[in-house]
């Protein structure tokens, strides 16, 4: 799995111009939680900025958070809203490199349109391996469902995020079963983040799922990705004291 050397130049990027205006507490990767109404869409980030309540097509300067990377998710599936392409065509087209989050069942139907480039990442949830993830899931054949259209957005030219989601009650070697299987599809990243267990072992759980990714640049994104999607936890989760003492350009080029 490599690194990704113009996503990881544009965190870079980013984070030392914070640090030269003194905000050294702005993150690169926001989360934009979006909502679907009728006629009207609802996104807002992780740090409450960027409110839109208008259709995409009419209105596409709405973002106000300054972060180059967007990871979009939401209440329901996305790609249910025939709005989603659009919203990632105009974030894209903004210079954002936008990761859209999907259970994955319909990238077969719907990636005709998507464009695929170097700023977007179609990012497939993963709870473990097939029983499990079709177990939490709560509906038979989700995991290969998932790995079909995952195949059929690679044939298609698309790059492709494994998000894996660590819960308390997960086996961490179902975790490596699991990074294994990803890593033999040949993705392009992979995020692994918790679904909110803070105690010690729950820490230790996601280290380790972290470590078996076997990219220190995704590891290092992972934690990026766990601020962004857990806002309330991230004062009790903190990088590594070597990603904390290295420079943005040095974490960029890990």
């Amino acid at each position: 799995m490599r690194t990704p050397f113009g996503l990881a130049a544009t965190i870079a990027r980013f984070k030392l111009v914070q640090v030269a205006r003194g905000k050294r507490s702005a993150q690169p990767l926001q989360r934009l939680n979006v909502r679907f109404g009728p006629g009207k869409l609802t996104a807002r980030a992780s740090d409450s900025s960027a409110v839109w309540v208008n259709a995409p097509e009419t209105n596409p300067a709405f973002l106000s958070t300054k972060s180059p990377v967007l990871w979009l998710t939401g209440p329901e599936e996305l790609l249910r809203f025939s709005a989603t392409p659009g919203l990632t065509r105009i974030l894209q087209d903004s210079r954002r490199t936008v990761f859209l989050e999907t259970d994955g069942l319909q990238l077969r139907q719907r990636i005709h349109e998507f464009r695929p480039d170097a700023r977007l990442y179609l990012t497939v949830r993963f709870y473990g391996p097939a029983k499990t993830h079709d177990t939490r899931s709560q509906k038979e054949r989700t995991f290969a469902g998932a790995i079909e259209g995952i195949r059929t957005a690679q044939l298609s030219g698309f790059l492709i995020c494994g998000h894996v989601v660590v819960e308390a009650d997960t086996d961490i070697s179902e975790i490596r079963e699991l990074m294994e299987y990803l890593r033999s599809l040949e993705i392009d990243g992979v995020v692994v983040t918790s679904a909110g267990s803070d105690s010690d072992s729950g820490h230790t759980k996601l280290q380790k799922s972290r470590e078996m990714i076997g990219s220190p640049w995704w590891a290092y994104f992972s934690e990026l990705a766990q601020r962004a999607l857990c806002p309330v936890e991230q004062s009790k989760s903190s990088l590594t004291a070597a990603q904390e003492a290295a420079s943005p350009g040095e974490a960029a080029t890990q």
